[in-house]
């Protein structure tokens, strides 16, 4: 009996004392996956039902969400489960609120609710941005799940819309309208929610131009490639850091990664920076594309910085943090001259952006780590 207890304590012993290596397995690109039935959204979508639309256009919005929420979406209602819900407003000169985000509990339900929706019901000569953005966002107030991301998707007819103006500007212009369509879409980014604007134009017109009523990048047009910008987009806003963290991304290619690094202004030596992340789902940050290389230098600056590879487990092996992955020259490379055939961990060099090679035990760095955004794959409330 006693044997039996002092084999159970010692294999306990064993597991804990273990060096436990955290996996995280990313693509080279590191995109925020799009996998659409395991998005977790609160969409509200605002039809644009004016003059300018007109009832076949108006149709031809409904028919487009339809497509859309037929493309693998799971609606459910329910405050920590991965799923999404949806609801629908109509916009001219002013709203309809048709639904709210409690409403539908499928995609069956949130389909046919759209094909109760009437042109007729709520149309006018003008569109009415502000009213309709202060609707959908008074949803999402209302009707709020605490971590879940929340996005407008508004159709809009209208020809000429410039919020090209800052923020301060807006606010200190007192010539504005108090009801102004910049206004709200300032204030609503700023609360963290994302605006998505289809630009509707028909009969071969020339496209409106809505500026910087969308969050970055997030304004498209009403085109053959519609239903698959708004599976883009919508996995984009399905894709989050926690604040404290800066996620890897460009706005210049349009493109979100699923990682979310943090700089270290603290220097340390590599193997012990190794040592403090493991175990807590994080690594050392990987580097495997030019844009990848961009955004690690952006967030060094002018520091050197130690990386994700090294040789810690196999001298003359360079070998990724974090993963199984072997450094491939053909993938990425970004060695300095001579800097690959050396023995040792990487590290950033500060003026060059080139990445040479140090001793791991005995030089001492600042360094930039990273985790997996809340997404698709990696479902997680912030």
């Amino acid at each position: 009996m006693y044997f039996i207890i002092f084999i159970y304590f010692l294999f306990i012993s064993i597991i804990y004392t273990q060096k436990v290596e955290c996996k995280i397995n990313t693509t080279s690109t590191e995109e925020c996956p799009l996998i659409i039935r395991n998005l977790y959204l609160d969409i509200v979508f605002v039809f644009d039902s004016s003059y300018g639309a007109n009832e076949h256009g108006f149709t031809g919005q409904l028919l487009s969400i339809s497509g859309f929420l037929n493309s693998g979406f799971i609606i459910e209602q329910g405050n920590k489960i991965q799923s999404t819900r949806v609801s629908y407003i109509s916009m001219a000169s002013k709203t309809l609120t048709f639904s709210n985000l409690t409403t539908y509990n499928s995609v069956n339900e949130a389909i046919s609710g759209l094909y109760e929706l009437s042109f007729n019901a709520n149309t006018g000569p003008i569109v009415n941005l502000y009213s309709g953005l202060m609707a959908a966002n008074n949803q999402l107030d209302m009707f709020k799940r605490d971590g879940f991301k929340q996005l407008i998707v508004i159709f809009s007819s209208e020809t000429e819309v410039d919020c090209s103006e800052s923020t301060e500007m807006l606010y200190q212009n007192s010539s504005l309208n108090i009801e102004n369509p910049c206004r709200a879409a300032s204030i609503i980014k700023s609360e963290g929610k994302d605006i998505l604007v289809v630009n509707l134009n028909y009969h071969d017109a020339p496209p409106p131009e809505i500026k910087h009523i969308a969050s970055p990048n997030y304004d498209i047009p009403n085109d053959d490639n519609l239903i698959g910008n708004l599976q883009k987009l919508a996995s984009y806003s399905n894709c989050n850091c926690p604040k404290s963290y800066t996620q890897f991304t460009d706005i210049e290619l349009n493109f979100k990664g699923r990682t979310c690094a943090y700089f270290e202004d603290s220097t340390t030596f590599y193997y012990v920076a190794v040592q403090k992340i493991q175990g807590i789902d994080s690594r050392l940050i990987q580097i495997r594309s030019e844009i990848k290389q961009k955004f690690a230098k952006s967030l060094c600056e002018k520091d050197d910085c130690f990386f994700g590879l090294n040789q810690l487990n196999e001298s003359g092996k360079w070998k990724w943090d974090g993963s199984d992955i072997d450094f491939n020259p053909k993938e990425y490379d970004n060695f300095g001259p001579g800097e690959e055939k050396k023995i040792g961990c990487g590290y950033i060099e500060n003026t060059t952006g080139k990445w040479f090679s140090t001793d791991c035990h005995t030089v001492e760095k600042k360094y930039a780590i990273e985790i997996l955004a809340c997404d698709t794959e990696n479902f997680c409330l912030l």
